[in-house]
């Protein structure tokens, strides 16, 4: 297991979890499932002010399954990566996450 600090954006926050895009794994086709407490107390960030904030974490990007990621590390991302485009986003639309 090789763990490599990537981007993750939060997708949507709720009061026990959270869901993240990981965009190098899967091509940031899945949702990945955080507890909300983590991003939380690694960022800063209110609970209301994480969905769409821009992280970075360590990830074995190898993972098959989401509970193999092995996230660590969270971070809020620099200011400039954040301005970036959001690219291909799940569409809120098609995605029930509850």
């Amino acid at each position: 297991m090789r763990l490599t600090r990537t981007t993750a954006r939060v997708f949507q926050a709720g009061e026990e979890r959270s869901w993240c895009v990981l965009p190098r794994w899967c091509g940031g086709a899945l949702l990945v499932p955080v507890a909300t407490h983590v991003l939380v107390d690694a960022t800063g960030l209110k609970r209301q002010d994480l969905a769409g904030a821009l992280l970075t974490v360590r990830a074995d990007l190898t993972a098959r399954l989401e509970h193999d990621l092995q996230l660590r590390g969270w971070r809020p991302a620099r200011a400039a990566a954040a301005a970036q485009p959001r690219g291909n986003w799940p569409n809120r639309a098609l995605i029930d996450v509850q």
